[in-house]
């Protein structure tokens, strides 16, 4: 719990550039994932309907990226600033 805690105060305590980066990826995540789930919404079984689904999943994949990169990203940007 104590280590919980020591990684949210942490992730508060980021700098400017650090912070804007992982506010900007999670929307680009909620973004991928509701494209995702529009795509989704709109399959049909039909001829066209397997490229909608093929989508889906691309976006679905993309917004996994996108967290990854919201977790790495910002880490190194702290990093960088803290060493010099």
């Amino acid at each position: 719990m104590m280590a919980f805690r020591a990684v949210i105060r942490q992730i508060l305590s980021m700098g400017a550039k650090p912070w804007r980066f992982l506010i900007r990826s999670l929307q680009c995540a909620c973004l991928l994932l509701f494209c995702a789930l529009v795509q989704l919404i709109a399959f049909d079984a039909g001829a066209g309907g397997y490229e909608l689904y093929i989508r889906a999943g691309i976006f679905n994949e993309l917004a996994q990226l996108a967290l990854l990169f919201a977790a790495l990203v910002p880490v190194c940007l702290e990093d960088l600033s803290g060493s010099r």
